[in-house]
Order: structure tokens, then sequence, then C-alpha cells
């Protein structure tokens, strides 16, 4: 009985120690922690391959999408991107709209023209993709179903009628705080079994706040969800669709501050 009472006793204590922790066997911490993914689009591995040093202070990992053709130049910034641990992949050779293409001209044909010439590409210098952002952002449930029978597993696009929020109403009618805009986190055990990873703006363009932003990520990492963004550019002075230096590195030591994974597309299995 004083063993039985004894070890009771220590299996409590035990408990106790992993609940102040933080730490729940089997599942998710009670603090939450949550995912941050940011991604960058088009033409700008130069910027992109420029700001690894900063990815690499907080411990982070991005997805990066070109578009366009892949020159012997462009591969090797990319393959550089790509051996620092971040995902690669494509954003189409001619940036064109995937439900209207596949409309007018079949799922083949998208494939052939927009898709496959990048990969080929990409595959010259070792990279093989499992993830793609479309153009635009523009998808659906057919363009997700035929893409992922090449081999792709998630695809990045926006959703409809969310943009982050204007509290100073300096642009356009404000919308409500991102942080209560449901539709664009994800649970973290939904995460295995999703491949459409719902982005959001950021950058002048689309009405982004920083300050929204950075609530957004908090909700994030006390629910342990997951949340993505996109841009284009890394610049000190980015305007329109970009995303400012100072602006990504306060979203990365936001997120490394709450201790939350900033992983790409391909690291979230």
């Amino acid at each position: 009985m004083k063993n039985r009472k004894a070890f009771h006793i220590r299996a409590t204590a035990i408990a106790l120690l992993l609940a102040a922790a933080g730490c729940i066997v089997g599942g998710a911490s009670a603090s939450g922690k949550g995912t941050l993914c940011l991604t960058f689009d088009d033409r700008n591995w130069p910027r992109w391959e420029a700001a690894l040093p900063l990815f690499a202070k907080y411990g982070a990992h991005a997805s990066f999408f070109p578009n366009g053709a892949l020159d012997d130049a462009a591969l090797a910034s990319l393959r550089k991107i790509a051996e620092a641990g971040h995902t690669v992949g494509p954003h189409t050779q001619g940036h064109a709209d995937a439900p209207p293409f596949f409309e007018k001209y079949g799922a083949e044909k998208y494939w052939e023209q927009q898709v496959k010439p990048q990969m080929d590409a990409f595959a010259k210098v070792g990279i093989h993709p499992k993830s793609m952002a479309y153009p635009n952002n523009r998808r659906t449930d057919e363009t997700d179903a035929f893409l992922k029978t090449k081999g792709f597993r998630r695809f990045r696009a926006g959703f409809p009628g969310v943009r982050p929020y204007d509290p100073k109403g300096e642009k356009k009618k404000s919308l409500r705080p991102l942080a209560e805009v449901d539709e664009v986190f994800l649970p973290a055990d939904r995460i295995a079994s999703t491949a459409w990873m719902r982005g959001v703006g950021i950058g002048e363009s689309y009405n982004t706040d920083i300050d929204d932003i950075l609530a957004a990520i908090d909700r994030a990492a006390s629910r342990n969800e997951l949340i993505v963004f996109f841009s284009h550019n890394i610049a000190p002075d980015a305007k329109t669709i970009s995303m400012k230096t100072e602006w990504l590195e306060r979203i990365l030591a936001h997120a490394h501050a709450r201790g939350m994974r900033i992983a790409g597309f391909d690291e979230l299995d």
C-alpha cells in the first residue's frame, strides 16, 4: 500500500511539472506554440537569398515560389535557398490563373505549359518540389486534385474576401481584425490532412497593418494554430505587394519569442 501511495505521489508530481512546463504527452502544449508559414512569390530570388541570414538568425524557414523561365543564375540562387532548408516550388512559367486555363485548355496543357518547364529546371539542380503557389492565389478543388496526381502535396492560395485590418482607416474600409477571422487559422491537428494553405497578403497594397499581423501571430501561438502569409520581394524600402525588411524581422522575432515553429511548407508533415 505504501509503495502504491508513493507511486501515485510521484506520478502526480511529474504531471504537475509537465503541466507547468506546458507539456502534454501525445498532444499540443497547453500554451499552444503554433506554426507560422511565410511565403514569397515571383522573380525576387536575389533579395530572397540576401535575406537568408535573417531567417537563420531566428531558426526560421520560409517557402519561395518563383515564376517564369529559370536560367542558370536563378537556379544557382534558388539552390542556395533550398540548401538552407527552405521550401522552393513553382509559381508557374507564365503566371497564368489556373481555373480559367483549366476550363479553356484543359488540365494537361496547364501542366505541360505552366508547371512542367519549371519542374524540369528545378530538377537540374536537385530541387524536387512538393508544394506550389497559385498565380494570383486562384485555385479550385479541381485544380488541386489534378496537381496532386503530379506529386504535389500543398498549394498556397488566398482566401476570398480576407485582407489584414486597417485600424487607422488610411486606405480602405476596415474589416474586422485578422485575429478574429477564423477561416485563415488552421488547427494543428488538421495540418497533415490539409492541402490548401490559405494565405493572407503582407504589403502596402494588401492594406497591411503590422500590429494586426503580430496580433494574429499571437492568436496562432496561443491556440496552437497555423497561419500563412504571402508577399513578394523583401527590401528595406519595399512598396506595394512586397515586405519591408524591418517588418520581416519584427514578424520573425515576434513568432520566435512566442516559441512558434516558423517553417516552409515541405516541413509541415
